[in-house]
C-alpha cells in the first residue's frame, strides 16, 4: 500500500533555533519513525555527537537534515512556496522524487506559525513560554545572526553559512540577508519580539492536527526520558526512553552558555 505523504507525516512546528531538529531527532529514535541517517540506527551516540553537539559558529551547515526532495514546498518564512497545494498534489510530487515508505512515519521539522491546508498529519508544538525566551533569543544570535557596526547579516540566507547553497540562487523570493538597523534594539523588536515565527507560537496550539505542546523550558526542566515518554502517549511511538535521555543531555550541555543562570539553573 502507498502511503499518503499528507497523513503518514509529523511535524514539529517550532520557532528556528528553539530546538526543534533536536525534537526531531528524539521522534526518530523508535522502530515507527524513518531516521534521516542510517547512523542514528547504528550508533546513536556517534550521531548525536556529530550532528547535536555542534559550534554554534557551524551550527547552520552541520545540524541534522532530512534525506527527502522536498524542494516544491518550504518550511520557514518568508517563503510562502507550496502553501497552497492540495494533497493530491502533495501526494504525487513527494511520490515522484521519493521513494515510498510505506511501513514508516515520516518526520519533518515547519517553522511557520500556520499549517496549510493540504497537510492531513500530525503536529507537535514547541511552545515559546516566557521562561524560555531568553535563552531563545541569545540561541538565535548566536546561530543566525553576525553583526558588524549597526549592519545584522542572516545568516539562514547566505550561501556561505547553510548546507544546501544552491537554495539561495534557485528561488526568486529569496530575502535580504544584510540590513543595518539603528539599534540591536529595533532589531529584536521587528526580528524576534514582533516576527510571525515567534510571537503567534508564544501560546499552545490547538488545531485538530496539534496532538502535542511542548514548553520550550521543559527541555531545560524535564529529562528526555520525561519527554520521549509524553510524545509517545500523543503519538503513539516507542521511544527508546535512554536513547532520548542521552540525546537531551547532550543538547543541555552543548546549549548551556544560552541559559540564564537566574531562571534555569
Amino acid at each position: 500500500m502507498l502511503m499518503n505523504i499528507s497523513k503518514d507525516w509529523i511535524w514539529c512546528q517550532y520557532t528556528p533555533g528553539a530546538g526543534g531538529k533536536m525534537l526531531c531527532t528524539m521522534l526518530q529514535l523508535g522502530t515507527k519513525v524513518h531516521s534521516w541517517d542510517l547512523l542514528l540506527d547504528k550508533d546513536y551516540k556517534k550521531y548525536i555527537n556529530k550532528r547535536i553537539k555542534i559550534d554554534p559558529a557551524t551550527h547552520l551547515k552541520k545540524e541534522p537534515h532530512f534525506p527527502y526532495n522536498l524542494d516544491w514546498y518550504t518550511r520557514q518564512l518568508p517563503f510562502k512556496r507550496g502553501d497552497n497545494l492540495s494533497s493530491d498534489e502533495v501526494n504525487k510530487l513527494f511520490l515522484k522524487n521519493n521513494q515510498s515508505y510505506s511501513n514508516k512515519i515520516l518526520v519533518m521539522q515547519w517553522c511557520k506559525p500556520y499549517i496549510p491546508k493540504w497537510f492531513q498529519g500530525r503536529v507537535i508544538t514547541i511552545v515559546n513560554d516566557k521562561k524560555s525566551q531568553n535563552f531563545l533569543k541569545k540561541r538565535r544570535n548566536n546561530i543566525f545572526y553576525k553583526w558588524k557596526g549597526n549592519t545584522v547579516f542572516k545568516k539562514r540566507f547566505m550561501a556561505s553559512s547553510i548546507t544546501n547553497k544552491h537554495l539561495t540562487k534557485v528561488f526568486k523570493d529569496n530575502p535580504e540577508f544584510k540590513k543595518n538597523y539603528e539599534s540591536k534594539t529595533s532589531f529584536y523588536q521587528k526580528e524576534f519580539y514582533n516576527h510571525p515565527e515567534f510571537k503567534p507560537l508564544r501560546n499552545k496550539q490547538s488545531s485538530k492536527q496539534h496532538k502535542c505542546n511542548i514548553n520550550l523550558s521543559n527541555l531545560f526542566s524535564k529529562t528526555g526520558r520525561e519527554i520521549a515518554k509524553k510524545l509517545n502517549k500523543n503519538l503513539n511511538l516507542d521511544i527508546d526512553l535512554d536513547k532520548a535521555d542521552y540525546l537531551l543531555k547532550v543538547w543541555l550541555k552543548n546549549n548551556q552558555r544560552f541559559f540564564d543562570s537566574n531562571n534555569f539553573f
